[in-house]
């Protein structure tokens, strides 16, 4: 998937509610690549980028359980969506800058999945907001 680098934003853009409805229903239907370019139309009008994660991202993750909870998806369904999210996560953090600066002490963090959890998204997430504000996770 790898076009190019994805200019991260300052940020100042906000996702809605609208937004998130909106997007939430696209893994289903949209390849990882797909729903990069809607992603990165929220990174050009000024989202920045740990807003894209905890703000569109996980809620559309939420809204996947809630459809498998309610029986309107199979598994199946979910996984592929999950496993879009994740890789749209992924191609983010890998083509937007780390913060950087000064730090006194090197910051270190482990990120895991509760024992006996089946879903690692969120843990993914903490993890790669954690790495852009420079820790080592």
């Amino acid at each position: 998937m790898r076009p190019g680098r994805i200019a991260a934003s300052a940020g100042g853009g906000l996702i809605t509610p609208e937004d998130v409805a909106l997007f939430s229903s696209l893994p289903l239907t949209l390849q990882a690549d797909e729903l990069l370019v809607h992603v990165e139309e929220y990174i050009a009008r000024g989202v920045g980028i740990d807003s894209i994660f905890v703000d569109l991202l996980a809620p559309a993750a939420r809204r996947l359980g809630v459809l498998w909870e309610e029986d309107l998806c199979d598994f199946l369904d979910v996984t592929i969506g999950l496993w879009r999210l994740q890789e749209v996560m992924r191609e983010i953090a890998w083509g937007s800058p780390i913060v950087t600066g000064p730090i006194s002490a090197p910051r270190r963090a482990l990120f895991s999945p509760m024992p006996g959890e089946q879903h690692s998204f969120g843990a993914t997430m903490v993890h790669e907001v954690f790495v852009r504000a420079a820790w080592d996770s």
